[in-house]
């Protein structure tokens, strides 16, 4: 069966899975990486809808099931495709995954949407901002320091974020965990992830804590053995 990679809102392609290469050498199913569909000048338009377009490459990369691995807001992507059975998706490790609408009224989740509703409802859409000034205001909101835009990759990473949709404003059904094996992920740092993680389980996923890698437990050196596990329990 394919298995498929899912990059969140940083790095795409297989750079965003460092530490999955060798679980991807290793196995015997074929391994999808999902990348930005950009052009290579980072003046050149790029895709409007994060999620919408990785939900179209899940549906359209492969003609049979697909064991999905999905990172952040790739995790919202996966749990659309999952709920599409024109392409059946046979499970999913999610890791740190932004699902929020499935954690409204939780405490972190709420504060999180607070402070980063205004960015994404009222500036995302102004012409007026341009991309720099607004992956500015979207980590100044999220509290972390804002990245450089000195070379034509940084510049277009932060062109890219304009693409990702809130992730609270996106519909999933949660029946979706209760019908497709899924691994939720995450690295114990922040109650916004483990808040979200817990929501998930109580709708039928299974939840592991790997601490010391912040957003991104995947760089866990436990990572692969969970995973691994996960796919040979029953």
């Amino acid at each position: 069966m394919p298995m498929v990679y899912v990059h969140g809102a940083g790095r795409g392609g297989s750079q965003a899975w460092p530490c999955q290469l060798d679980l991807a050498s290793s196995s015997s199913s074929e391994a999808i990486w999902l990348d930005w569909q950009d052009a290579a000048e980072p003046t050149a338009s790029v895709v409007k809808d994060l999620v919408a377009s990785q939900v179209n490459a899940l549906l359209t990369c492969a003609d049979k099931p697909l064991d999905v691995l999905a990172h952040s807001q790739g995790a919202v992507a996966a749990l659309l495709a999952a709920q599409d059975f024109a392409q059946p998706v046979r499970s999913m490790v999610l890791f740190e995954p932004a699902c929020f609408s499935l954690a409204r009224g939780l405490t972190a989740v709420e504060e999180h949407i607070t402070v980063m509703g205004p960015v994404l409802a009222d500036v995302r859409s102004d012409p007026e901002v341009d991309d720099i000034e607004y992956a500015r205001r979207f980590f100044t909101a999220l509290g972390a320091p804002v990245p450089p835009a000195e070379t034509t990759e940084q510049v277009r990473a932060l062109r890219r974020l304009r693409t990702v949709p809130a992730p609270w404003a996106v519909p999933i059904d949660a029946a979706v965990l209760a019908r497709v094996p899924t691994l939720v992920i995450t690295g114990g740092w922040l109650p916004l992830y483990e808040q979200t993680a817990e929501a998930l389980k109580e709708s039928g996923a299974r939840h592991e804590v790997l601490e010391g890698h912040g957003h991104r437990p995947q760089d866990h050196p436990e990572a692969n053995a969970v995973i691994r596990n996960f796919y040979a329990s029953p």
